[in-house]
């Protein structure tokens, strides 16, 4: 009895999955350009026309392994944009907890970013993607803030992006390298804390209000009123 096409399509989904967690463990390893699709395709227990099958070539699987990683990451990524401001900065080390989670994942960006000096290679071109992307979004959470007025002025969200992605990049490198000395989340918060008290706007300063029994005289100084004298 032939298959039915709900259960092909069941098949074809398994296949694609375990083709995209092989390659996600492969690249992760040896990076893009060291692993082969053959060498997927061993690890999945089928050929290598058969990868192809589901993904046209191995740029359009790796893309798909970024892909699965990004779809994980925007939830959290759009909660913070509607937020906004210091609210959604102090938020920021809540990525951090979800990258740790995503270990493989995230050791995958890692090794993938070595790569992306490369200027020829689809590499390259994701990551300047990538991180335009994300400073456009973390600028975007400074200045509403700004519009808010909770964040200085003359602060240029731009710039700031640039650093809070250096710093996380540097930290999340040391985290993998040395996990044991290293605590990313920990690390992540200092920085966001301090990051918040150095661009938040002063507060407006409060007005005393005058003892019972005070006037205020001319150079805007309380004195004691005769009467109460």
């Amino acid at each position: 009895m032939p298959p039915v096409k709900g259960q092909t399509q069941k098949r074809g989904d398994d296949r694609r999955r375990k083709i995209l967690e092989a390659a996600l463990e492969l690249f992760g390893k040896s990076g893009y350009n060291g692993t082969s699709l053959a060498a997927v395709a061993e690890r999945v227990g089928i050929s290598p026309p058969g990868i192809l099958h589901h993904f046209q070539s191995k740029e359009a699987l790796l893309l798909s392994v970024i892909d699965e990683f990004d779809n994980r990451q925007q939830q959290g990524l759009d909660a913070l944009s509607d937020e906004g401001g210091l609210a959604a900065l102090r938020r920021l080390p809540e990525l951090a907890t979800n990258v740790l989670g995503d270990e493989e994942f995230t050791r995958l960006m890692a090794v993938l970013s070595g790569e992306s000096l490369d200027v020829d290679g689809i590499v390259h071109d994701y990551f300047v993607r990538r991180y335009r992307v994300a400073r456009r979004w973390i600028s975007g959470l400074i200045a509403k803030g700004q519009e808010r007025g909770e964040i200085r002025a003359d602060i240029d969200p731009m710039s700031k992006a640039v650093q809070v992605l250096a710093i996380q990049d540097g930290v999340l490198n040391q985290a993998l390298l040395d996990p044991s000395r290293v605590d990313l989340v920990k690390v992540y918060e200092d920085y966001i804390a301090m990051l918040v008290n150095d661009i938040a706007a002063p507060k407006p300063a409060r007005r005393r209000r005058p003892v019972a029994g005070t006037k205020v005289n001319g150079n805007g100084k309380a004195r004691r009123s005769s009467a109460s004298a």
